[in-house]
């Protein structure tokens, strides 16, 4: 099973040679490759970053995708997936924010039969360090889509999220900002899918200033609260709600489907055929 590690990159950051050398210092053993995606945005960086990034693909051996016309966290991180080789696909941030220790019990969830996984830090053994009002927000979202659904995920908001390439696939995600990850475990969720989880520890970041906004993500955000809700409601929920939320669920799943056999179905078989 080969691991590809996506980092989506503004320009440059000064933490991302750390952040590679901590990918490369992991335990033995995992076949992994490190998919960088830079997006420029003035032609005047272009010739300095091109130098940057010669050296780390000399230095560390990683691969990497230049986009000077498009941007946006989510776009990059499709992207990357499409560069990608792995069986399995994990974001990564570059500014250290990131747990990287856990990215070896992630993977044996998914060797374990897990689809997803989510190093999450709103779970037991989870943590943040440098905690502010987005990360308040965050945490907020998280437990009322725990409280209202059958997801199973303490932290949807989060990237820091590990995918079978099934999963990435059957998903098909669309989102160019931060809340792709928001849609890859909430409809892979819905299409059947397997969530499981390990805590990991949040470090906001030290160095360098976020591109996440707020006001600009309210709205993102919010359709796939709605989708969770519609798709994968709590048994109290339809109880409560006469029966409205069991239809709702049961309209939103055939539409994500699309008449089509559970992705998830497929996905096994096809690796019950490669053993």
């Amino acid at each position: 099973m080969k691991l590809s590690l996506l980092i989506p990159v503004l320009n440059w950051e000064e933490t991302l040679p750390e952040t590679i050398s901590g990918i490369r210092s992991l335990p033995g053993g995992v076949a992994h490759e490190i998919v960088i995606v830079f997006d420029i945005t003035a032609p005047e960086r272009r010739a300095e970053i091109e130098r940057l990034r010669a050296e780390l693909t000399d230095t560390y051996g990683v691969h990497s995708v230049v986009r000077t016309s498009e941007r946006g966290f989510g776009s990059a991180l499709r992207a990357g997936a499409d560069a990608a080789t792995g069986d399995v696909v994990l974001p990564v941030m570059a500014d250290l924010s990131d747990d990287l220790a856990v990215i070896p019990a992630m993977l044996q969830k998914i060797e374990e039969g897990a689809d997803i996984v989510v190093g999450a830090r709103y779970i037991r053994g989870g943590a943040i360090i440098g905690n502010t009002a987005k990360q308040r927000l965050s945490r907020l979202y998280s437990k009322v889509i725990s409280a209202l659904t059958e997801i199973g995920c303490g932290d949807i908001s989060n990237s820091f999220k590990m995918y079978r390439r099934d999963v990435w696939q059957a998903v098909s995600p669309r989102s160019n900002s931060f809340d792709l990850s928001a849609e890859l475990v909430v409809k892979g969720a819905a299409l059947g899918y397997r969530v499981n989880q390990v805590p990991a520890t949040w470090v906001n970041r030290q160095v360098g200033r976020s591109n996440f906004r707020l006001y600009r993500e309210l709205v993102s955000y919010g359709r796939w609260f709605a989708l969770s809700v519609l798709a994968m409601p709590r048994h109290w929920l339809m109880i409560a709600g006469l029966g409205l939320p069991y239809v709702a669920r049961q309209i939103t799943r055939r539409r994500l489907l699309g008449g089509a056999r559970p992705p998830r179905a497929l996905g096994i078989e096809r690796r019950e055929q490669t053993r």
